[in-house]
C-alpha cells in the first residue's frame, strides 16, 4: 500500500485536549471511544490512562495523567511532558467535540475495514481455511465493525460474575425469554405473524419499545393485521418493503444504534427469514451469516424473533435450509393452525429447540384478534376432532398412511390428520406402538380432566 490509512491525528489531539479541560463533550468522548479508535500508539496510551483515571473516580488534569503515566513507566511513551502540556495548543475557542467524535470514529472505522480485508486476503494466500471458513470469520468482524465493535484485547474482558444478572426475565412466558434469538416456523396461514404480532402488541403496551421488519408483507396486509389484533397507533414500529427506504438488515448501524439507545431494550420481529437471507437457504453460507446478524443485535440488547417456514417432509418439518437456523437459536418453536378452513381459531406452538428449558406444548384460541390459552387440550375445530377421533377408536393400531387415507376419505386433509396425530401424542391422548417393517401404529387413549374429555 503507498497510501497511508485513514487517520486524523490533529482531531485526535483536539479530542484528548477537550478531555483534559473538561469541556462539554468530554464525558461523551470517554464513554463512546475506545483505545484503538486512536490512530497512534501515544494517543492510545494517553487515551487508555484517561479513562483509567475515569473508571477510579480521579479528576482528570494534566498533573493526574502524568503521574499515572509516570507510575506505570510510560511518559516518555507518549512524547514526554512536552506533549501532553502542548495538547491544547492551538485550541479553537469555540469546540465542536461531537463533530470531531463522529469525525474519529470514521477514520477508526475504516481503519478496521482495511485491517479486516487484509486479514482476509492474508487467510485466502496462506490457506487458511476453506471458503465458508474464512467467510463466516469475515462476517463476524465485519459484524464487529458495524456494530462499533473494536476487537479489544482479552485481558479486557469483564468477568462474568461482573455483569448484572438478575435471572432469566421473560418479555412473553414461556416462549420470548429476554435478550434471546426465537425463531418461529410454520406454513403458509399457519398464524405465526398473528400470534408474534400479537406478543409484540402486549409487550409494547408494558412499555418496551418493538420493531418489525417486514420484507414479505404489502402494506395492506400488515395494516389489516395490526386493526385485527388491536394494536394501538405509534405503539410498534414498522419497517417495511413499502416505506421510503428499504428495510435493511437487521444488523444495520441505525438498527444497532437505536437498541443500544433504547432505556428498555427493544424486541424486533424479522418476517421472515427468506426475505433477508442473501443467498439460498439450504446452503451454509448465507444461513449463517443472517443468523449471526441476528446473534449481534441479541448481543446489543435486543429480544430477537425471526419467521421461517416448514418443509413437506418428515426431516424438513420443523424448518426448512440449512441446520444453522436451528444452531444458531436459542429457542424454536412449530405453529400450526387447527382451525378449520385455515381460518385461526386454534393454534399449536410446539417447541423443538430451548436452551431456557421450555419443553411443553402450548396452545392458543384466537378470537376476535386475541390469543389466550386454553385449560383444555382442544386442537382442531370440534367437529374435525370428533371425526378424526372416531376414526382412530374404530381403527386402533392405524399406521400413518392408514390413518391419513380414511381421514381423506371422510374429507380431511392429509396434514390435518397428521397434525392430529402430533397433538395427541405430545398430549399423551394417543399412544404409539411400534408394528411391523418399522411403522408405527397408533391408538386413542380416553382422558379426562374434572368429567370432561381432553380431546
Amino acid at each position: 500500500m503507498d497510501k497511508p490509512l485513514p487517520a486524523s491525528p490533529e482531531i485526535e489531539r483536539l479530542v484528548l485536549a477537550a478531555i483534559l479541560v473538561d469541556s462539554p463533550g468530554a464525558t461523551a468522548a470517554l464513554e463512546s471511544l475506545h483505545a484503538v479508535d486512536f490512530s497512534t500508539e501515544w494517543n492510545r496510551r494517553i487515551f487508555s490512562c484517561m479513562r483509567a483515571l475515569a473508571a477510579s473516580g480521579a479528576a482528570i488534569d494534566r498533573m493526574t495523567v502524568v503521574e499515572d503515566l509516570q507510575k506505570h513507566g510510560k511518559l516518555e511513551s507518549v512524547g514526554g511532558l512536552s506533549y501532553l502540556v502542548g495538547l491544547d495548543d492551538g485550541m479553537p475557542p469555540v469546540l465542536h467535540v461531537d463533530g470531531w467524535l463522529k469525525l474519529l470514529r470514521e477514520k477508526a472505522k475504516l481503519r478496521r475495514l482495511a485491517d479486516v480485508g487484509q486479514h482476509a486476503v492474508n487467510r485466502v494466500l496462506a490457506g487458511q481455511g476453506d471458503a465458508a471458513e474464512i467467510l463466516a470469520d469475515l462476517t463476524e468482524r465485519l459484524g464487529a465493525i458495524s456494530t462499533n465493535g473494536t476487537g479489544g484485547r482479552v485481558a479486557d474482558l469483564e468477568d462474568i460474575y461482573a455483569v448484572d444478572f438478575s435471572g432469566v426475565r421473560y418479555l412473553v412466558e414461556p416462549t420470548l425469554p429476554e435478550g434471546a434469538l426465537v425463531a418461529i416456523t410454520g406454513d403458509a396461514e399457519s398464524g405465526k405473524s398473528s400470534l408474534c404480532t400479537a406478543w409484540l402488541r402486549d409487550i409494547a403496551a408494558a412499555g418496551r419499545p418493538c420493531l418489525i421488519l417486514d420484507r414479505d408483507n404489502p402494506y395492506q396486509v400488515v395494516r389489516d393485521r395490526c386493526e385485527r389484533l388491536g394494536v394501538p397507533e405509534n405503539s410498534i414500529k414498522v419497517w417495511g418493503a413499502w416505506a421510503k427506504e428499504y428495510p435493511p438488515q437487521p444488523d444495520s448501524s441505525r438498527i444497532v444504534e437505536w437498541i443500544r439507545a433504547c432505556k428498555s431494550k427493544p424486541a424486533v420481529m424479522v418476517d421472515s427469514l427468506s426475505g433477508f437471507i442473501e443467498g439460498d437457504e439450504n446452503d451454509s453460507e448465507p444461513m449463517l451469516a443472517l443468523m449471526l446478524r441476528l446473534r449481534r443485535i441479541t448481543g446489543a440488547g435486543a429480544t430477537v424473533v425471526i419467521l421461517h417456514n416448514t418443509g413437506k417432509g418428515d426431516t424438513t418439518r420443523d424448518f426448512r435450509g440449512h441446520s444453522s437456523f436451528k444452531d444458531k437459536a436459542d429457542e424454536c418453536f412449530v405453529v400450526t393452525n387447527m382451525g378449520a378452513d385455515r381460518l385461526l381459531d386454534k393454534v399449536h406452538v410446539r417447541p423443538f429447540k430451548s436452551r431456557f428449558g421450555c419443553a411443553e406444548s402450548l396452545l392458543y384460541r384466537y378470537d376476535d384478534g386475541k390469543f389466550t390459552r386454553p385449560h383444555g387440550n382442544l386442537a382442531v375445530s370440534e367437529a374435525v376432532t370428533q371425526t378424526l377421533k372416531s376414526i382412530l377408536a374404530d381403527n386402533p393400531g392405524a399406521h400413518l398412511r392408514r390413518f391419513q387415507s380414511l381421514a381423506m376419505a371422510a374429507g380431511i386433509g392429509r396434514d390435518k390428520a397428521r397434525d392430529f396425530l402430533h397433538v395427541g401424542i405430545e398430549f399423551k391422548e394417543i399412544r404409539v406402538e411400534a408394528g411391523p417393517r418399522n411403522t408405527q401404529r397408533y391408538f386413542l387413549i380416553e382422558s379426562t380432566q374434572n368429567g370432561k374429555p381432553l380431546f
